[in-house]
């Protein structure tokens, strides 16, 4: 029974990402973050703007996470729901999300403590970040069930040791890793929501098939 339970709980929790819009929107939050962290790397540091661009970067993020988990909200209300239907959740995939970000989030902060105090070199920053995707990734899909998150993962990680070896890091190395994940995340939505729109039926069809 308690099998069985797991096996609903974990089916529930996959059709949130049935449709490909989470790794979509996660993304282009990953090109929305390479964008910020290049201009970061060109601007001199006496230029005006560079000390407004490092003060705003958490306004930033969580202004652009805010606002593309809305649009995945509106989305899927116009687009999965009257495919598939509406599942209301008893624990909201919003709480595994917020897992993986806590857990990316200790992640970066002992990083940049390591940083800080000169254990590690600016180089290895790409190689950290690919590790913590990969845990976050690795976690997702424990969770889920779904085998394309840990392979995500794997290619985050093979991104950023491939930076750290070459020697390319801080600010420039994080935004082409950033850039780099962000079109793989694009890639596995794109593909994702192409076989989830060929495999169900909008609602005016199935309508007038029934007739």
């Amino acid at each position: 029974m308690g099998d069985d339970l797991q096996i609903i709980k974990k089916r529930t929790t996959q059709y949130w990402y049935s449709d490909g819009l989470y790794e979509l929107a996660f993304g282009a939050l990953c090109f929305v973050l390479a964008l910020y962290l290049l201009a970061q790397a060109l601007l001199p540091k006496d230029n005006l703007i560079y000390p407004i661009l490092i003060s705003s970067f958490v306004l930033i993020i969580l202004g652009s996470g805010f606002l593309l988990a809305r649009m995945v909200n509106v989305i899927k209300a116009r687009l999965t729901y009257p495919r598939t239907g509406y599942v209301a959740y008893q624990t909201k995939p919003g709480r595994t999300r917020w897992i993986s970000f806590l857990l990316g989030m200790v992640i970066a902060a002992v990083t940049s403590i390591l940083v800080v105090k000169n254990l590690i070199s600016l180089s290895m920053l790409p190689a950290i970040t690919g590790l913590a995707i990969a845990l976050v990734m690795l976690f997702l899909g424990f969770r889920t069930g779904l085998a394309r998150f840990p392979l995500i993962g794997l290619v985050a990680l093979l991104i950023g040791g491939a930076l750290s070896v070459l020697g390319i890091g801080d600010n420039l190395g994080l935004s082409i890793f950033y850039s780099s994940i962000g079109l793989i995340f694009v890639l596995s939505g794109a593909c994702t929501l192409r076989g989830y729109l060929k495999k169900t039926t909008p609602p005016q069809e199935s309508t007038n098939a029934g007739k």
